[in-house]
């Protein structure tokens, strides 16, 4: 197999995240800065060649790896779909096991989801990395419903968003209505714990959250939350599964 650049650019990331997990501790950090054109489709030379060689072996194995199974096929829909139910459903459950917190809702943007669908069977590392690429951590906010009804409205012109299913909402005319939050309408006064990704929360899509009450930030990836969650099914033998269940409807 020859290398393109990109390639061993991201060989070269590989190998630098292996090194600091095979170690105590890091306590400094260089870089060289280097020039790769995607556009170029000469061949890597031999020395580079067998320097990747044995990590490339091994991040192949790595992304191949089985970490869970999915009972059926998900599909990434609008309004509302199996995928985006099951991604909002473990972003939630898993920032309430990494906050000790309550949330009452999170929320997943529809572009955020890369791939179309999920085959039903062995789902492996590598599949989640297509799924979500963005290296996007986890973002939490307290805001009031009133600073929240923009969101809704932004998703309901959007199409509509995965949500966690303690979330149900109509759309008419690109306008967000009914929207009840854990079973309750949604009340103005009332502070509400929001999970969502950092690239959201830092005004992507043109969203603005400058009036939360409170952000908390933290290390965790998106991605590396969905994954830990998989496992966690495996571990107690359970599948991938997720309904449609009028989280989100669009009504004429």
């Amino acid at each position: 197999m020859k290398s393109s650049p990109l390639y061993i650019w991201l060989l070269v990331c590989f190998i630098a995240i292996l090194s600091c997990t095979t170690h105590n501790h890091l306590s400094e950090i260089s870089h060289t800065d280097y020039r790769f054109d995607t556009d170029w489709q000469g061949e890597a030379d031999a020395d580079t060649e067998a320097l990747i060689q044995p990590y490339r072996i091994e991040m192949e194995a790595e992304m191949n790896s089985v970490i869970g199974h999915a009972s059926e096929e998900l599909k990434k829909e609008s309004p509302e779909s199996n995928m985006g139910n099951f991604t909002a459903d473990a972003i939630l459950f898993k920032t309430e096991e990494v906050t000790g917190r309550t949330i009452d809702l999170a929320i997943q943007n529809y572009g955020g989801l890369r791939i179309n669908s999920l085959a039903a069977g062995p789902v492996t590392l590598g599949k989640i990395y297509e799924l979500m690429p963005f290296d996007n951590t986890l973002v939490v906010f307290e805001i009031k419903g009133r600073d929240l009804l923009p969101l809704f409205d932004h998703m309901a012109n959007r199409g509509g968003w995965p949500v966690s299913g303690t979330v149900r909402m109509t759309i008419v005319e690109e306008k967000a209505g009914d929207i009840q939050i854990k079973g309750e309408p949604l009340e103005p006064d009332r502070i509400y714990v929001l999970a969502i990704n950092s690239y959201l929360a830092n005004g992507g899509d043109r969203l603005d959250f400058s009036s939360a009450i409170e952000r908390h930030d933290y290390p965790d990836f998106i991605r590396a939350l969905i994954i830990s969650y998989i496992m966690d099914l495996s571990s107690r033998n359970m599948q991938i599964e997720s309904k449609i269940e009028g989280r989100t409807k669009l009504l004429e």
